[in-house]
């Protein structure tokens, strides 16, 4: 089967992908690398550390989701960045080879893109990564999320709407502002020994409990000194005005604790205590979603007392995380 005519995102079902959803932009074209090995459990290699890890800035604070790196070597990763006129043929080239390929570029250029001509994306929305599939003499072939993309102006393949397609002409104009390339191969030797759930377990609870002393220098805080930091910057309306303008990261945290509780749910039988975690974890989850939500309503009608909702929800979550990782800290692994 060719790139052009395999059936993305979806189930063999027809039904969508969850885990295909539940990851970011990157994680996404690692996904479209090694979903096609039958012989993988594909959603180990993206369960990772729940926890969030924060960096003070000027404005604040910068936000993410811890990343342990337990599965980077199942994977080849070579970025590029080629003048704007040779993209296209280092794209085919690695498309030849067999490789998986991505574009990083300027999004708000390109009319298929819910950023399109955007004017707080204006020159800074080279922040994704597109699964590009194919290139013709006139097209651009492409994969990618359905919620970046703006239906009226999105143009499917006929023969496969799981595809996109976009005009070179078109793609040039994003190119020259930003062009940036992401070649993938995988390294399937390694699969036997990819499973490190073990130490996934044991690091999201060190993480979480991880206080730095007094006097102390770090770029970054994890875990529930995170959560603090985060629930305080939440009080700055500075801050709170700029989070509102990409609340991503909350549906991000949500759809990490899934893929956990997939994996967890997968080898309950090898720990004790495994319910209460995975019932903790759907609390955890179900607050994390309430707070995205607040978000996304104050993006449609914006909330006059938006700071006090957050506060309360951020509330609700720290308890919960408590309560996680309490639950986490009983289950053990059960010895046979």
């Amino acid at each position: 089967m060719s790139r052009l005519e395999k059936k993305y995102l979806l189930n063999n079902d027809g039904t969508p992908d969850a885990l295909f959803h539940a990851i970011d932009c990157y994680e996404k074209i690692l996904y479209h690398a090694i979903s096609d090995h039958r012989d993988i459990d594909v959603k180990s290699v993206f369960c990772d550390d729940i926890n969030i890890m924060v960096k003070p800035r000027d404005y604040g604070y910068s936000y993410s989701l811890v990343k342990l790196h337990l599965h980077d070597l199942l994977f080849n990763v070579e970025w590029s960045s080629p003048k704007p006129e040779d993209a296209f043929d280092i794209i085919s080239k690695y498309l030849n080879r067999g490789s998986t390929v991505a574009l990083c570029t300027m999004f708000d250029r390109l009319p298929p893109y819910l950023w399109y001509n955007h004017p707080d994306k204006r020159g800074v929305s080279n922040t994704h990564l597109v699964h590009i599939i194919g290139i013709d003499n006139d097209q651009v072939y492409f994969v990618d999320d359905s919620g970046m993309l703006d239906e009226i102006r999105l143009v499917r393949l006929a023969s496969n709407p799981t595809v996109g397609k976009i005009l070179k002409e078109n793609m040039m104009c994003a190119l020259n502002e930003y062009c940036s390339i992401l070649c993938v191969d995988v390294n399937t030797h390694l699969f036997s020994s990819h499973d490190k759930f073990d130490c996934l377990v044991e690091s999201i609870k060190d993480n979480y409990n991880t206080v730095r002393t007094q006097g102390q220098a770090s770029d970054y805080i994890v875990g529930r000194e995170a959560l603090m930091a985060f629930s305080e910057s939440m009080k700055d309306h500075a801050f709170l005005d700029y989070f509102t303008k990409d609340f991503y990261f909350p549906y991000l945290v949500a759809k990490r604790r899934e893929i956990f509780k997939w994996c967890l749910s997968d080898k309950s039988d090898l720990y004790l205590n495994a319910k209460g975690t995975l019932d903790a974890l759907d609390r955890s989850i179900a607050a994390w979603r309430d707070l995205h939500t607040v978000f996304a309503m104050n993006d449609q009608k914006e909330y006059q007392d938006l700071p006090s909702r957050v506060q309360k929800k951020m509330s609700s979550i720290i308890h919960y995380e408590d309560a996680l990782i309490a639950e986490t800290i009983k289950m053990s692994k059960l010895c046979f």
